[in-house]
Formats: C-alpha cells, sequence, structure tokens
C-alpha cells in the first residue's frame, strides 16, 4: 500500500515502525533485535548535521540498510536512499531519507510528548514537504535537510543567547 502512496508523490514521514514500513515499502529487509530498544535517552547521530539526538524508543526490529553510503532503493523506481539517523549505542539504522521521492523516516518517537524533545524539528521538515507538495514544487526527502538550524524554537534561543543576564535573575 505505501508504495502506491510513494508512487504518487504524496509526502511520507514514517515513524517508530514508520520507519520499517518505509524500509519495507523501498525493497529492504527488516530483522529482530537481539535485545530491542526501550525506554527513553537513547542517544541517535543525525547524520546530516552530525549532531546527537536523545531519543524515546520502543522497538524490537530493524530496517537492514547500509549506513554511510547513498544507494539506490531495491525498489529502484524510489530512486536513491541514505541511512539518516543511526543509534550510537550499537549501530541500527535509526532513520532513512529518499533522495528521489518526498519521503523519510525515523524509528524513534521524536513525538514523545514526555520524552526529550530533540527531534521536534522532524515535524518542521515533514511540514516543508506537504507545503511543497501543495504548492505544486518538487520535493523530496533530501530537501529536508537543514541547510542551518531552522527549529521553531531556535530562533528563541538566538534571542535569549543574546539577551544579558545580570546575577542570580538569570537563574530564577
Amino acid at each position: 500500500m505505501l508504495r502506491e502512496v510513494l508512487g504518487t508523490g504524496t509526502p511520507f514521514f514514517g515513524i517508530c515502525f514508520g520507519n520499517q514500513i518505509l524500509g519495507r515499502a523501498l525493497g529492504f529487509g527488516t530483522y529482530k533485535l537481539p535485545f530491542g530498544h526501550r525506554g527513553i535517552n537513547q542517544p541517535v547521530m543525525d547524520h546530516a548535521t552530525g549532531k546527537v539526538e536523545i531519543t524515546s524508543q520502543n522497538h524490537g526490529f530493524a530496517v537492514d540498510a547500509p549506513v554511510g553510503e547513498t544507494i539506490t532503493a531495491p525498489q529502484h523506481e524510489f530512486g536513491r536512499v541514505q541511512v539518516s539517523h543511526s543509534s550510537l549505542n550499537d549501530g541500527v539504522v535509526e532513520g532513512l531519507r529518499c533522495l528521489d521521492i518526498p519521503a523519510f523516516s525515523v524509528q524513534y518517537h521524536p513525538e514523545a510528548a514526555a520524552g526529550p524533545h530533540d527531534s521536534a524539528y522532524l515535524f518542521d521538515r515533514f511540514v516543508e514537504l506537504i507545503r511543497a507538495a501543495q504548492s505544486g514544487e518538487s520535493a523530496t526527502g533530501a530537501d529536508t535537510l537543514p541547510p542551518a538550524d531552522r527549529r521553531p524554537s531556535a530562533e528563541l534561543d538566538a534571542e535569549n543567547k543574546a539577551a544579558p543576564t545580570t546575577g542570580d535573575a538569570a537563574h530564577a
């Protein structure tokens, strides 16, 4: 079913099991992890930025795709794919980025309300793909790469760093 959706050019953002579904739609295999990834504070590397994100995870399977290279998906009609994120604990694939279609995914939970928010930017990336699709522009999962920090809170962070602080008022 997802292959049909991807074939229409509809943007796709897979979360958790959605990463495995995207991987399978692209033609990659999946496999059972010996112990799974469970709980909060799971470190994941975003290969596009080099940043480490602290994530919340609950999965026992992973996508079998090569880390560190751009390859053509086994389902060739979907073009080139990269592993976008991987676990720093065991090297497991934690995300995929399609370079020729508007699709990407992560194996963890960027929406975890009570958990870490390091990955909230992924929703901004998905909104960009939707807007491009609505306006008839061509966009791919590669277009979600941030040229700079574009999180909604990044502007506020910059303002807070620029604001002068005095004494203990900054800790209030």
